[in-house]
């Protein structure tokens, strides 16, 4: 853990898959099963984790599916079908404390995520978080746009905003929208990967968030 302390953060804003869902399972079970659907090797769980990128769709294209067989949305669909027939995913340890401690805190809270909304809000209400956030953006291609909405609708400023991912392009978004990028240990990415691609602070666990408002 860095043995770091910031201050001014008005917004913490989080991923889903991998940060918010302990899914790392149901996610690489969800890839390879649609890669076998379309006659394509599926891939080693760790291999999977470290090579995985935005895009989403990226990991398909390069495994020889083409537009002409499956559009993105024909994916998103072909996933969610998939990912729903797993068992479901449960909320990161510690996670709904940390949540409470930040509400008291007053500060707001919101979900920025490629998921679909279809498979993220019923995972929040099941782990009765879904009442703790102030805004949801899901579906969302390019984050570091979606960043830059979220900073317009609360009228903060972009070193107000902190953005908590476990994947390096979390990263590279949070840093193109000028916000400030957290790395969570539990999903997909290494340490090593994250702080390579530059996370200003890093998580092994929800509750290091508070380091940041001391």
């Amino acid at each position: 853990m860095l043995q770091m302390t910031y201050g001014g953060f008005q917004l913490v804003a989080y991923d889903v898959n991998g940060t918010l869902m302990n899914d790392n399972v149901q996610f690489v079970a969800t890839i390879n099963n649609i890669l076998a659907e379309f006659g394509k090797p599926i891939i080693e769980a760790e291999v999977l984790r470290r090579s995985f990128r935005q895009p989403w769709t990226t990991i398909f294209r390069d495994a020889g599916i083409t537009e002409e067989q499956a559009t993105n949305d024909d994916l998103y669909v072909i996933y969610n079908k998939i990912y729903k027939s797993q068992p479901p995913a449960l909320p990161f340890d510690g996670l709904r404390d940390t949540m409470r401690w930040l509400r008291r805190r007053r500060v707001k809270l919101a979900v920025i995520s490629s998921q679909q909304a279809q498979i993220t809000l019923p995972f929040l209400d099941r782990s009765n978080i879904i009442d703790m956030f102030d805004y949801f953006d899901h579906s969302v291609s390019n984050k570091a746009e979606a960043l830059a909405r979220l900073c317009q609708h609360y009228r903060l400023g972009r070193y107000q905003v902190a953005y908590v991912g476990d994947q390096v392009d979390d990263v590279k978004y949070t840093k193109e929208a000028g916000c400030f990028s957290v790395g969570f240990e539990g999903g997909l990415h290494t340490y090593k990967m994250l702080r390579e691609a530059g996370c200003g602070f890093y998580m092994w666990e929800h509750s290091d968030i508070k380091l940041l408002f001391r």
